[in-house]
């Protein structure tokens, strides 16, 4: 099969987007499973241009326009067979973490971040032979790369649809899929904005999966009792800024198994006893995992004092 220009591929990606955004349409009986993409096609010349604006349209369309029925209809793919070898949700992954390291400044002490740097290199290495992409040859494979996954992926989300038109238990699913256009905002939507606040605040000390985990439920909650069509992004937003100014008790960086590890310390009095010591020391200034623990190490009264 002869190779596929970027202009075919990135043609093919945006009919996949219509027909997938016409069949949902019509399956939801005019319910809107996805909404306006108000991002520009990508220029796909020179490569690397090409690849960081393919990157950013992906991601608004699967997360932002598509951030309530694209995990839906990934979570099917298992009962239908179509991701058996899960390189369809790699993909679909992929595009979140290339689309933060090319957009983010990434702090390093972070475990998140540091997990987003890493993935990110290992995706480059995979698709053009480098950790970091240089030669405009090296650019193009990772365009080619990131257009034939999405191209794959998006077939096989049709597909997926496809499939739900026929099942016997359709009207189940199709309520399930309404419910959650309708009202559902799972964990990952909150994180990315908990990854966004804290950057936008400077709180980077904070981890986003922490601070989710934490108050996800509470934020649901609230949102429930929001008049229909509100506007997710805005609300949630506003939660999670009022959660990190006013919530005196934010999870520490730091956990008792870390306390063991570091200090050699078995199960017992002086992991508590070095728990609490860091939660003042944090109360005093936040900072990050590795700096808290240096400061545990050269504080009085810190068994790990030299």
């Amino acid at each position: 099969m002869p190779k596929q220009s970027v202009a075919s591929l990135m043609y093919q990606v945006m009919a996949f987007k219509q027909d997938l955004e016409a069949r949902a349409s019509r399956i939801l009986e005019g319910g809107r499973a996805f909404q306006e993409l108000s991002i520009r096609p990508p220029r796909l010349s020179p490569p690397e241009l090409g690849f960081y604006q393919a990157t950013t349209w992906l991601y608004g369309f699967y997360y932002e326009a598509g951030r309530v029925s694209f995990p839906f209809l990934i979570n099917q793919f298992d009962l239908y067979g179509l991701d058996q070898c899960r390189r369809h949700q790699r993909h679909y992954e992929g595009v979140r973490f290339l689309r933060t390291y090319l957009q983010h400044n990434l702090n390093l002490e972070s475990a998140h971040d540091a997990e987003t740097q890493r993935l990110s290199e290992e995706w480059f290495s995979q698709c053009c032979g480098s950790f970091i992409p240089g030669s405009d040859e090296e650019w193009s494979h990772c365009l080619n790369g990131v257009l034939l996954a999405s191209e794959s992926f998006l077939q096989a989300t049709i597909d997926c649809v496809r499939q739900i038109e026929r099942d016997e238990s359709r009207k189940i699913v199709i309520e399930q899929w309404n419910a959650r256009v309708n009202g559902y905002h799972p964990v990952p939507e909150f994180e990315r904005l908990v990854s966004i606040a804290i950057h936008d605040m400077g709180q980077n000390s904070l981890d986003p999966q922490q601070i989710t985990q934490r108050f996800y439920s509470k934020w649901s909650s609230s949102l429930k009792s929001r008049a229909r069509g509100y506007n997710f992004e805005e609300e949630a937003r506003k939660l999670i800024e009022q959660t990190l100014l006013n919530e005196a008790e934010l999870p520490l960086p730091v956990s008792g198994r870390d306390i063991m590890r570091e200090f050699g310390f078995p199960p017992g009095p002086e992991v508590g006893k070095t728990l609490r010591l860091a939660k003042a020391l944090y109360a005093q200034s936040p900072c990050s995992k590795a700096e808290l623990i240096t400061r545990l190490k050269t504080a009085p009264g810190s068994a790990g004092r030299a």
